[in-house]
């Protein structure tokens, strides 16, 4: 699978390289970064190195000051930066066939990079260093040219089967981590021990993790990007919201599950069952040719329709979406294409020369408006929370379409959010997270 997807990737690039062309943007080739490191703002500390995902796509090796060579016609040539350094060890070599894939040249010196790439100034870079770029004698309309940025932008939106088996692959550690955290959630364990353990289960070192993952009890389920870990066991469990995600060789999976636990408000859980059901029935819809924006609104819909049935808002589901009632319990988007990044690039281009297309007024955190095309990967997360900075411009206004006796009862507990990820196929789509991480009804 790897061999043919640096096939593909060296399609994509020719591909790319003449939409460059045809808009003045003339190369003979082009020079993929993996990146540059560098140290906090007078520190000699080193920030945490991310990969540029564009490099990341043609090979997943650690580490900066790798570089790919692509030329039209010849072999890609990978230069590999191995320093010998007796402060930090060297990076593991991926379990890929890298000579066949490529003409590896393998360096122990920033100066031998130059002379490994040898003439290049008719490239294009794309990486997070100019100033390295001017010393291999690339001028500045070289650095991340807007056309060719944008085709690659949009090939990526396409993921080869080796990018759907890492994903399934990074899937399989995320389940591992899940499972983990069914088996322990009868011991009430606090946030901090949570992340410890699902850290443990899917043999992720912290910086590993493709995302910072959300553990939180209760309240904390509303907070949607809540990034502390409490240390104190919860004195009253009943809503445990994970939002965690693992990475194989670059590629990142994003799952999110919510857990109840003890004797929970039945209302509260007449929700949670509307959540997860719709989250499936999206995934199901969301195939080749489907708009993302309209199952958005369709989402809206049908959670209108759950918070009637449940009394939450005494109005007809009709009257709560057409007036925006739901956008004060679902205030995110329903999700986002994944990949190299958790939110993978060019979310919003509606075509390869790098057109955008904003989100709706309405939803402005929708985060692609991109048609769905067979190969995208996304993402499906609908949610339902009771946050009281969205509920009290209604509360102040003593809106009597909103039950406050029920919403007061509910909003100890949080919300509720189910992520699954799919493979979006011409009539029927693959689901890589449901199947190794179901949502069970209660634990």
């Amino acid at each position: 699978m790897y061999l043919q997807h640096i096939k593909t990737l060296c399609e994509y690039a020719e591909k790319a390289l003449k939409q460059s062309a045809a808009h003045g943007e003339i190369f003979d080739g082009i020079v993929f970064h993996a990146g540059s490191d560098m140290n906090y703002h007078a520190d000699d500390h080193p920030v945490v190195f991310h990969t540029v995902a564009h490099f990341g796509r043609w090979v997943p090796l650690k580490g900066a000051n790798h570089f790919v060579h692509f030329e039209s016609g010849q072999k890609p040539r990978l230069i590999q930066y191995i320093p010998e350094d007796y402060w930090y060890e060297a990076p593991d070599m991926p379990n890929l066939p890298l000579e066949e894939a490529f003409e590896l040249i393998q360096v122990s010196t920033l100066d031998e990079i130059k002379d490994a790439l040898g003439f290049v100034a008719n490239c294009a870079y794309i990486g997070n260093n100019p100033d390295l770029v001017l010393d291999l004698g690339i001028f500045e309309p070289g650095i991340e040219p807007p056309y060719l940025m944008a085709a690659l932008d949009w090939f990526r939106g396409y993921k080869t089967p080796y990018e759907v088996d890492c994903l399934q692959k990074a899937a399989q550690l995320a389940a591992n981590g899940y499972t983990k955290i069914t088996e322990m959630l009868p011991s009430n364990p606090s946030e901090f021990q949570v992340h410890l353990a699902y850290l443990g289960a899917t043999e992720h070192l912290e910086l590993e993790m493709p995302y910072h993952p959300i553990m939180g009890w209760n309240n904390n389920a509303a907070v949607l990007h809540y990034q502390s870990k409490s240390r104190q066991n919860p004195q009253n469990p009943h809503t445990l919201l994970i939002d965690a995600g693992a990475a194989y060789n670059g590629y990142a999976i994003d799952i999110t599950r919510t857990y109840l636990v003890g004797d929970v408000n039945p209302t509260f859980a007449k929700l949670h069952q509307a959540i997860d059901k719709l989250t499936q029935e999206i995934a199901e819809k969301c195939v080749h040719g489907s708009s993302f924006q309209q199952l958005h609104v369709e989402a809206h819909q049908a959670i209108a329709m759950a918070l009637c049935n449940a009394k939450v808002l005494k109005t007809s589901p009709e009257e709560a979406f057409t007036d925006g009632l739901t956008r004060a319990f679902y205030p995110h988007g329903l999700g986002h294409h994944l990949g190299l990044q958790v939110h993978d690039i060019g979310g919003f281009q509606i075509d390869v020369k790098g057109t955008e297309q904003e989100p709706d007024d309405l939803y402005p955190s929708l985060r692609t408006t991109r048609p769905v095309e067979k190969g995208n990967v996304l993402t499906i997360e609908p949610g339902i929370y009771f946050i009281e900075i969205l509920l009290a411009p209604y509360r102040a206004a003593t809106d009597e379409r909103f039950n406050w006796t029920l919403i007061d009862e509910l909003l100890p507990l949080g919300g509720i959010r189910v992520e699954d990820c799919i493979v979006v196929g011409e009539t029927q789509n693959e689901n890589l997270t449901r199947p190794l991480v179901p949502q069970p009804t209660y634990v």
